[in-house]
């Protein structure tokens, strides 16, 4: 996750991998679903660079993206908005702009709805 958000992109990756050799006994961990989703971002991210290797980050994205969609449907609250992110990424690389806007839009309101509403949490 740091990797990703460093912009280690090399290192995340190795680091996904490994991590999905553990996780993969546990598929209905929760661990599962965040790997799947920074996994998908961080391949997309590697598409902005020029890597030639398009055809298989975008099935291995696609095979995230039918995981994420598991959660978000079980989920929804905690997911939905991720599998939106990871969308309007996809939508970006491969230039479809209005779609990737959408969703981008999608994906920020969702995840402004269900984030915890302060007004409930005790005053200092």
């Amino acid at each position: 996750m740091l990797g990703f958000l460093f912009g280690e992109f090399e290192p995340a990756n190795s680091y996904a991998l490994e991590c999905r050799n553990y996780l993969i006994t546990i598929p209905e961990s929760v661990g599962v679903a965040v790997l799947d989703f920074y996994d998908s971002l961080l391949a997309l991210a590697q598409l902005s660079q020029p890597l030639g290797e398009e055809p298989t980050t975008l099935e291995r994205v696609a095979e995230r993206q039918t995981q994420l969609q598991h959660w978000a449907h079980h989920a929804p609250m905690n997911h939905q908005h991720k599998f939106d992110l990871v969308g309007s990424e996809r939508c970006r690389v491969l230039r479809q702009k209005t779609e990737a806007s959408e969703l981008y839009d999608k994906a920020i309101s969702g995840a402004k709805g269900n984030t915890c509403n302060n007004k409930h949490s005790p005053r200092n």
